[in-house]
């Protein structure tokens, strides 16, 4: 099995590495004996017009030769997984840690094959209910070899915006999908003005949730405008806005595009605020010396905590003892930079391991005696939950641990069931007395619960909860797929 074999908390992972783990556990779990066959899948790969034999399998799945974006779409086609389910979490890994990409695509296809194609996807966009890896191609439509596909003005916004609605409220590989095509789309010079004019609109929507992620696509663009942007909303008294500008900055700070001069003015603007605000936690390290404080030593191995996670993974997979499972795991629940943390995750949630690390995660949130393990493991949870673990969560709600009851609104909301799921007890997470706090929202909205109604309807109800009730029931709940 592939491994990474770059310090823990070193300067850089492997990730071309963990792109070909991801492809062979996929593979190797997959129910076709043929295809966990290298010989029975080189015969699939054929089928679909790819010239590949073992060896360039052999090759992508170490690592030793990048994947291209045909090769992740192959994958998910024949293994019968959704389509972007892969290859969003490689564009989206490759692009935050800064990997340099594949070699370029090739010449671009025929007009009449790209228009078919095109009326295929806006076909599918016209029904209610759009899967992620259609905006997958919409997006790949758009940004086809330079081929920018023009579309009428208010239509463009109308899609922008839906996009973005859909990506603040999905969970899951709803949300990688969904997230990459508008990081494609934003990057791309001649659409950049439309999707920031998108972003700014949802952000200042009232009542809106979910705007953090929004935001922080403004990172992609990577300019000096951009920047400046971002140091705006850092610098404003929104909290949601600033720590949106935060992974934003981060993303810029990763791959070297934020220029010196505003690196100089971000980290004068931290050090105006509360060391406690969330946005000075995301870019905590990252200031340009002397402003910044000395980097804690590396630490070439993960906490031991994470080998749990590992044995149990393996006894429930069969599969070989997998280093690289254990190591995405360990900084899933104890890297100290938030883009790891976020990638490893996701790596967990597309591959087939997410079941039982969501198992895993669950007992280790509940009972483990590391405090810090334990918000590690409930961080974690929140990306790889399902349906499985809501009866868990359902008892924290009731719980008198607080991180509990934290950890059950967290998870929550990206567990993809309805209201009907969590009952009553989503009341009791808020706390004693209650009070509908932003997560308790959050969770409602998602979960489309009756406690929206209420809430927008009580003329007693705090105002800002007013309106983010109303927002949630204009907009709808969880986007699953």
């Amino acid at each position: 099995m592939p491994a990474d074999g770059t310090p823990f908390d070193g300067p850089r992972v492997d990730v071309e590495g963990r792109l070909g783990w991801l492809l062979r556990v996929s593979r190797l779990t997959a129910d076709d004996p043929d295809n966990r066959s290298l010989t029975g899948f080189a015969t699939r790969l054929r089928q679909t017009g790819s010239p590949a034999g073992t060896p360039q399998i052999s090759r992508w799945e170490t690592g030793r030769l990048p994947a291209s974006d045909a090769v992740f779409t192959r994958y998910e086609t024949i293994l019968g997984l959704p389509a972007g389910g892969l290859g969003s979490v490689a564009v989206g890994l490759r692009s935050a840690l800064g990997a340099p990409l594949p070699a370029a695509r090739p010449a671009p296809a025929d007009i009449l094959a790209l228009r078919r194609r095109y009326d295929l996807v806006h076909e599918r966009l016209a029904a209610t209910d759009v899967a992620g890896g259609t905006w997958l191609a919409f997006a790949d439509i758009l940004r086809t070899d330079g081929l920018v596909v023009l579309l009428p003005s208010r239509y463009l916004d109308e899609l922008l915006g839906r996009l973005l609605d859909e990506m603040m409220r999905s969970v899951g590989i709803a949300y990688t999908t969904r997230f990459t095509a508008l990081a494609m789309l934003v990057a791309q010079p001649e659409l950049t003005a439309d999707v920031v004019g998108a972003i700014d609109a949802v952000a200042h929507e009232p009542g809106a949730q979910g705007v953090v992620d929004a935001v922080s696509l403004l990172g992609e663009v990577g300019d000096a405008p951009a920047a400046g942007r971002l140091l705006a909303l850092l610098a404003a008294d929104d909290a949601v806005l600033r720590l949106g500008a935060a992974h934003a900055l981060l993303n810029m700070t990763n791959l070297g595009t934020l220029p010196a001069r505003h690196a100089a003015a971000m980290a004068r603007i931290l050090r105006r605020l509360d060391e406690h605000d969330p946005a000075v936690t995301v870019l905590a390290g990252r200031t340009p010396a002397p402003l910044a404080a000395p980097p804690p030593p590396v630490r070439r191995r993960p906490p031991p905590a994470a080998d749990r996670f590992a044995l149990a993974a393996r006894a429930r997979t069969g599969l070989e003892f997998d280093p690289m499972l254990c190591r995405l795991v360990a900084e899933a629940v104890g890297s100290r930079y938030t883009e790891r943390r976020h990638h490893a995750a996701l790596l967990l949630l597309a591959s087939p391991y997410r079941a039982v690390v969501a198992e895993v995660a669950t007992g280790v949130a509940g009972s483990d005696p590391d405090a810090a393990i334990r918000r590690g493991a409930a961080g974690l949870l929140r990306y790889v939950v399902g349906p499985p673990q809501v009866p868990v969560l359902r008892r924290w709600l009731r719980s008198e641990r607080p991180d509990l009851r934290a950890a059950a609104l967290g998870a929550l909301p990206h567990a993809g069931v309805p209201a009907e799921a969590v009952g009553t007890d989503l009341a009791a997470g808020a706390g004693r007395p209650p009070r509908p706090t932003g997560p308790l929202i959050y969770a409602a909205g998602m979960t489309g619960h009756p406690l929206l109604r209420r809430w927008a309807d009580d003329p007693a109800t705090e105002p800002a909860v007013r309106r983010t009730a109303r927002w949630w029931l204009r907009h709808g709940s969880a986007v699953l797929r």
